[in-house]
């Protein structure tokens, strides 16, 4: 793994956005000390948005009926990670500092 990455944004209620107070945090590779990218670093205050923003579409959207829907959004999540699958095997054996 030869490049850093940065997530500095939450998704919150369909949005990307900061974290509350704008904090972030660097993920570091504990075998090197290399830093490995950055992260939004989330409040409790951040946490309880997104808790109610769920809510408030669980409650106000089709999503808890519509089972099409959510075959249909845990397909693509899991197309995703399958096409993604070696970055982030890479990225995790990295966070733990561990060899392959």
């Amino acid at each position: 793994m030869t490049e850093t990455w940065q997530h500095d944004r939450l998704l919150v209620d369909g949005e990307l956005v900061p974290a509350s107070d704008g904090g972030t945090y660097e993920t570091i590779d504990p075998s090197s000390g290399k830093v490995l990218g950055l992260a939004a670093d989330a409040t409790v205050a951040d946490a309880r948005r997104a808790v109610a923003a769920a809510r408030r579409a669980f409650d106000t959207t089709t999503w808890a009926t519509d089972v099409g829907l959510r075959t249909r959004c845990l397909r693509q999540l899991h197309q995703t990670l399958a096409d993604h699958q070696e970055a982030l095997r890479e990225l995790v054996v990295a966070e733990v500092g561990s060899p392959v």
